[in-house]
């Protein structure tokens, strides 16, 4: 079963681009609650304080207090309410391990950065589409997923669940 994900209205990811992100700048404005994000180093988490903007108005505020280089994800939301933070990374395993130099020719193909390369499991990697935004992500997502070379690709997100007892 395949759990479903949607944006969670009003939050959202910001991850550095080329350049560190200011926390002073971000913090100074009322239209977001700003929070840094231990487990990404330079990241924010960002609360909308007036959810009656639309996903799309509150995303091209915060992309304006954040700069251009910034990168503005969605945090997604399943129907029992978990929250998912996207790295900004993506996960592939392919269906045969590449030399690095393949591997590398094959990332710059389809304008994806290789971030890191399981030493385990040489068929696993973590990339980083080139584009500054959402879209150019979730786009290569979509090209990986239909790519031959690809057995399984996903998008990177950080998670918590609480241990329940199932008595």
């Amino acid at each position: 079963m395949e759990v479903q994900r949607s944006p969670k209205h009003g939050t959202f990811v910001l991850l550095p681009g080329d350049e560190a992100l200011d926390e002073s700048s971000l913090t100074a404005s009322r239209e977001f609650s700003v929070t840094p994000i231990a487990e990404i180093p330079g990241a924010f988490l960002a609360q909308a304080t007036d959810l009656e903007l639309s996903d799309a108005e509150l995303r091209t505020r915060l992309q304006s207090l954040a700069g251009p280089a910034a990168r503005v994800f969605n945090v997604l939301e399943d129907e029992e309410g978990h929250v998912f933070v996207p790295t900004g990374n993506l996960s592939a395993m392919l269906v045969e391990a590449p030399e690095e130099a393949q591997l590398q020719h094959w990332a710059e193909r389809k304008s994806l950065d290789v971030i890191s390369r399981s030493k385990w499991r040489p068929r696993s990697v973590v990339l980083r589409a080139r584009g500054a935004q959402e879209a150019d992500a979730l786009e290569a997502l979509r090209r990986l997923e239909s790519d031959p070379e690809v057995e399984l690709a996903q998008q990177e997100v950080l998670t918590k669940f609480k241990r329940g007892s199932t008595a």
